[in-house]
């Protein structure tokens, strides 16, 4: 028997694999499809069933290292790569009317580009032993999502972690080693069965393949996986319990989210291609406009709300000037504040929006607080931050507390606006947004991450269809469910507990977590160059 560690003792039993025809080349598809609709009805407007991720990847194993023969091994990772892709930015479906096949283009090279992984996965797996295998998908997926996690384009929604939005008992630890790593611990768990099953399937079927697991590999993998897994579910459920007992004796706030119709908001390019108004059209919109929002501001008023938080670019003109007097008038009419978005100038449709996208808090006495700025721009939408303040992420003092703004996709970036605002001093952050039809239905998912993260409250205003308001331990108390095509009018409101600001996320932040991964990453595939290079 051989000493080399690149050929697992079991191997010897099995120098051979038996031919792989037309039955097991359909089988491995067929497996590859399970995982890839498995992964497809994960997400909320496909089904909801998150935790079949915890199981989702192992059909895809199964593939690819017994079923398929190992020339073909790339082809699950490339099925389910492509799906998982495609999901993501078809997010971005209601940007490009007219050109939705650029959504197939790009779920296709995603997919291409798990092939790279795919050609080396078993290869490399079966010449160490599959001694990495438990950890291999896990580096190489978390990896690629640390590189994109501050692209501009379509920002963390495609983040696996995001999936379990629903389960906040079990998220957790995010606020102590970030969100990154429940994703690497989901892939790991799946990994962890797969392997169970490919040393049942050596034991069962041996010829399947040349190169069976040891059983030593499989007893320490599993300690480890479901160690971790264990680890994680245990924390997560004395972190549950310890904050919320710490929030009961948290002062509580009256919140509501405002959620006004579409069709009274500007034109831009979420408008599905409205008609450019004329000034006179224009008036008359936001008369309409005006009247709703004074309307439903007074509906969360009268339901005890302290605080409303309007959506993004609400107004198309600066309410610093004579024509949001209006605003100012109703906050303290209605002693009550308001976080409204705006645009910095007063352009009247899409060309001309590359205006500061900007927000304004009044107080309950109709003073203005202060303003701030959208920090990360959509360049999908063709966005740009413009213009400059003294402070980036400015906290106003508000009869409540400490609250801050973060605008729409600034909620996207964990280590950038939530954290840096919790890490400023706020007790709980309003969250002016306007998302699109086609990426609503996940918008929610990461702001409740947000919150688990920096255990901080938000209130997310936004127009037709997402609104959300989120506790200080991610518990979603109300959520916009239903949505039309013209957008849902909507007034939530609920009691938040002001943030404890004691999270190590928030002190530490996440990217040591993101250097180590790459680290890892890195080494790995060095080794495998390292063992192509000498021939193994």
């Amino acid at each position: 028997m051989t000493t080399d560690q690149s050929v697992p003792v079991d191997a010897a039993q099995t120098p051979t694999q038996s031919p792989a025809g037309i039955g097991r080349i359909a089988g491995g598809l067929a497996l590859s499809i399970l995982s890839a609709v498995m992964v497809w009805v994960s997400f909320p407007d496909r089904g909801g069933l998150y935790p079949l991720l915890l199981v989702a990847f192992v059909p895809m194993y199964v593939a690819a290292y017994r079923v398929l023969p190992r020339r073909l091994s790339a082809i699950p990772i490339f099925i389910v790569g492509s799906v998982y892709w495609f999901i993501i930015w078809s997010t971005a479906w209601g940007l490009l009317d007219g050109y939705h096949w650029v959504i197939f283009a790009i779920g296709i090279f995603f997919g291409l580009s798990c092939v790279l992984f795919g050609i080396f996965d078993r290869k490399f797996s079966e010449r160490t032993g599959y001694k990495w295998f438990v950890v291999q998908l896990p580096l190489w997926w978390v990896a690629v999502d640390i590189i994109f996690q501050e692209n501009l384009w379509d920002g963390t929604n495609g983040w696996l972690a995001y999936r379990f939005a629903g389960a906040t008992p079990f998220i957790q630890p995010v606020s102590i080693v970030s969100t990154p790593v429940l994703t690497f611990l989901i892939l790991m768990f799946n990994a962890g069965l797969a392997l169970l099953v490919l040393k049942w399937i050596d034991t069962r079927w041996p010829l399947l393949s040349a190169v069976h697991v040891p059983r030593k590999i499989v007893v320490w993998s599993s300690v480890a996986t479901f160690g971790f897994a264990a680890i994680w579910i245990a924390s997560s459920l004395n972190i549950y319990t310890s904050l919320n007992a710490q929030l009961a004796d948290a002062d509580t706030v009256r919140v509501a989210a405002i959620q006004p119709s579409n069709s009274h908001m500007p034109a831009t390019s979420f408008s599905g291609g409205q008609p450019i108004p004329t000034p006179a059209e224009d008036d008359v919109r936001r008369g309409l406009q005006q009247a709703e929002l004074v309307r439903l501001t007074k509906e969360a008023v009268a339901q005890g709300a302290v605080m409303s938080v309007w959506p993004e670019e609400t107004l198309n003109y600066d309410p610093r000037g004579p024509r949001g007097t209006w605003v100012s008038d109703l906050a303290r009419e209605t002693r009550t504040t308001i976080v409204t978005g705006f645009l910095g100038e007063t352009p009247i449709a899409w060309p001309s929006r590359k205006a500061p996208n900007m927000a304004a808090v009044f107080g309950p006495t109709g003073e203005l607080a202060g303003v701030t700025y959208k920090i990360h721009p959509v360049l999908a939408a063709d966005e740009e931050w413009g213009g400059t303040t003294p402070q980036i992420f400015p906290t106003f003092n508000m009869p409540f507390g400490q609250l801050g703004v973060i605008i729409c996709f600034d909620h996207d970036f964990p280590n950038s606006s939530a954290r840096l605002q919790t890490l400023t001093g706020s007790q709980i952050l309003a969250n002016p947004a306007w998302d699109w039809s086609s990426i609503s239905s996940v918008r929610w998912q990461s702001v409740v991450f947000r919150s688990v993260e920096n255990r901080i409250p938000i209130v997310k205003g936004e127009t037709g269809f997402d609104a959300v308001i989120t506790d200080a331990n991610g518990m979603v108390l109300e959520r916009t469910d239903d949505k039309t095509e013209n957008g849902e009018v909507n007034v939530l409101v609920a009691d938040v507990h002001l943030s404890p600001r004691d999270a190590p996320f928030t002190q530490l932040g996440g990217m040591w977590f993101g250097v180590l991964v790459l680290i890892a990453a890195v080494a790995r595939y060095g080794w495998q160059v390292a063992l192509w290079w000498r021939g193994r």
